[in-house]
């Protein structure tokens, strides 16, 4: 009992909480996943746009542009978005790339489609225009 009063101190008689020194980002046994630890007191549900795989200690991690948790609270892990979508960074849900536009998969951005090309809303890629045919940047379609 003194080893583990050397290095884990009680918060009360079924919680064990990580001392200072230990790592912030350390798994804490007693909370579940998508939670972190709060003040080495209380499990606290992971905040929009972040996730804990397993409870953490201090903060959840964060979504990269490109993924998405899609839950307000409490994740687990974060999804890529498909092609044709895109999200910023701390992202709960992805936004379709408009036409005109495309994406690939996990993209931070949507790309606006160069002239002689066109494209629908949510695309993965922007079609040449047939022969005969024009566009400018940014269409949605091509004319003659």
């Amino acid at each position: 009992m003194l080893f583990c009063s050397i290095l884990f101190f009680i918060c009360n008689a079924s919680k064990f909480a990580h001392p200072p020194f230990l790592d912030k980002h350390r798994p804490y046994p007693d909370c579940p996943a998508g939670t972190y630890v709060y003040n080495d007191e209380s499990c606290e549900s992971c905040d929009p746009g972040t996730y804990a795989p397993q409870a953490l200690t201090g903060a959840c991690w964060n979504c990269t542009a490109g993924d998405y948790t899609g839950v307000a609270r409490g994740a687990t892990t974060c999804s890529s978005c498909n092609a044709g979508e895109y999200s910023i960074n701390r992202a709960v849900n992805c936004s379709t790339c408009g036409a005109g536009t495309m994406s690939e998969t996990r993209a931070s951005s949507c790309s606006t489609c160069d002239q002689g090309k066109w494209s629908g809303e949510k695309s993965s890629i922007c079609s040449e225009c047939e022969a005969g045919r024009w566009s400018s940047a940014g269409a949605t379609s091509c004319t003659r």
